[in-house]
């Protein structure tokens, strides 16, 4: 069976950006702080009844998280605009769960995010 907990939130980044290189070519550093707001969840449960897990239908404690976040960036500055390949990780310091309950224990329940995307950007 399977168990998935999908998440949809707004996130907030307050990153300080570092950016070197030329006219064409630059490298950028970024890391801050970030908030979150609990949009949406759906959680979907395949197991058998025997396999349940304490945490199964259990609501969030929050629907607000904060954390940091740290980022790379490489971009290519061209005539039609910028091209670039960004990627970076996200720690929460909130837990999705509350601690220390008695029906089910966690040491922590962070969300840990790595992401990396495509980038083209236009100047008007």
């Amino acid at each position: 069976g399977t168990y998935t907990r999908k998440l949809t939130t707004l996130d907030v980044p307050v990153n300080a950006v570092f950016i070197a290189g030329s006219r064409l070519f630059q490298i950028a550093f970024n890391l801050g702080p970030y908030g979150s707001y609990l949009l949406n969840e759906k959680e979907i449960i395949h197991k058998d009844a025997d396999a349940m897990e304490s945490y199964y239908g259990v609501e969030l404690e929050s629907k607000w998280e904060f954390g940091f976040n740290i980022g790379a960036a490489i971009e290519f500055h061209t005539g039609v605009g910028v091209f670039g390949l960004r990627g970076g990780y996200s720690h929460a310091l909130t837990n999705l769960f509350p601690l220390n309950v008695d029906d089910y224990y966690f040491s922590a329940s962070r969300n840990q995010v790595i992401h990396v995307g495509l980038v083209y950007m236009y100047q008007f």
